[in-house]
């Protein structure tokens, strides 16, 4: 049945739906009201368009899943491309994993694994790193073998000197003195080996730090005083104005103490020597000098090398090699030279650091 609607009914060109009912089924119904030329004049012509409820809920339900089914195959077209593409990109990151995976902890040479162009930085900084790494590991291995090397002499010296005295082949007031010696000397080695160590950690960059050189002298100084009164020395230290360097406060007293104790020790009982310090546009030195024998033009080249002394003196022959690893690591200059009387005899030895261009502080 049509609704009793009688303005629809007068509206030609004008359609409107309805639910009927036909039969035991129900209906969606369209209806056209169209005008129309007949024999007998102008006319309204009903046009009725019907379709079942089930079959415009199967359609619905077609259209749904056929939709859905090309949208769950457009995701899995794009999830297996996005994998490739993220595999393909990540796998320069892959190969560089496992190859630190099959390295072993020891093994501190570069990468070779290369990648994209994002990724060259992290490699690079990395090698950086294992560069920075073999270093330090050079260093432990150098340190534990020169300390094995240089101890092992003393140590057993110093173990048959007591063997000696336990069993009654020497007395005790004769062998004692040199015990207290060969400790003296072991603990003087071991302390330089520390403090070699010590300086291989800190020649890392740092951020540098303005000096005052002369008051550096001073504290080093009076630390060693009793060493220079126990030879009866007469020291100076020549200071015009202040004297500032660039570098590690712990290393410049490190470089004053050796320089110091090696002219203590090469110095004759009631000598004299002393720290003299000249400052100029261009250069800055320090000069710690003493009245010893100097040193013989063939050796002079090696006394920088670790455990190099001159013969004749005591000592580890470590102070000079650390002096050359601080005054480098100052970008400072270190040379040794004779100092010559006016009759061309050595009187003397100056150990000269030099800081070239000195830029202010």
């Amino acid at each position: 049945p049509l609704p009793q609607n009688e303005q629809l009914a007068r509206t030609p060109g004008l359609s409107y739906s309805y639910v009927a009912q036909l039969g035991a089924q129900r209906v969606q119904v369209t209806a056209l009201h169209q005008a129309v030329e007949t024999s007998q004049g102008q006319g309204v012509a009903l046009i009725l368009v019907g379709e079942t409820l089930e079959a415009r809920q199967a359609t619905a339900s077609a259209l749904l899943w056929a939709m859905l089914a090309r949208q769950l195959l457009l995701m899995a077209v794009i999830t297996v491309i996005t994998w490739l593409v993220v595999n393909r990109a990540l796998r320069p990151l892959h190969a560089l994993s496992d190859e630190l995976k099959q390295r072993s902890a020891q093994e501190t040479s570069r990468l070779t694994s290369r990648g994209p162009e994002e990724l060259q930085p992290v490699i690079d900084e990395m090698n950086q790193l294992l560069t920075r790494q073999h270093a330090l590991l050079h260093q432990q291995r150098r340190f534990v073998a020169d300390a094995s090397h240089q101890l092992r002499t003393p140590l057993t010296v110093l173990k048959t000197q007591l063997q000696s005295v336990l069993c009654g082949d020497a007395p005790a007031q004769l062998v004692v003195p040199e015990m207290m010696r060969t400790v003296d000397r072991t603990t003087h080695l071991a302390n330089q080996l520390l403090n070699q160590a010590r300086l291989e950690q800190m020649r890392q960059p740092t951020e540098q730090q303005s000096l005052c050189m002369d008051e550096i002298a001073r504290e080093a100084v009076i630390e060693m005083s009793p060493l220079i009164a126990a030879k009866h020395l007469e020291f100076s230290l020549d200071v015009v104005a202040p004297i500032l360097v660039q570098g590690n406060a712990w290393m410049a007293g490190e470089l004053v103490r050796n320089l110091l104790a090696n002219a203590i020790r090469h110095s004759p009982v009631r000598g004299t020597l002393g720290i003299r310090f000249d400052s100029a546009s261009e250069r800055t030195q320090m000069v710690v000098w003493d009245c010893g024998s100097g040193i013989d033009d063939a050796m002079r080249a090696w006394l920088f090398q670790p455990f190099v002394a001159v013969k004749g003196v005591a000592g580890a022959g470590l102070g000079l090699a650390i002096c050359l690893d601080i005054a480098t690591a100052m970008n400072a200059r270190i040379d040794l030279i004779n100092r010559l009387a006016c009759d061309g005899r050595v009187c003397g030895l100056d150990a000269v650091v030099t800081w070239e261009h000195l830029p202010p502080v």
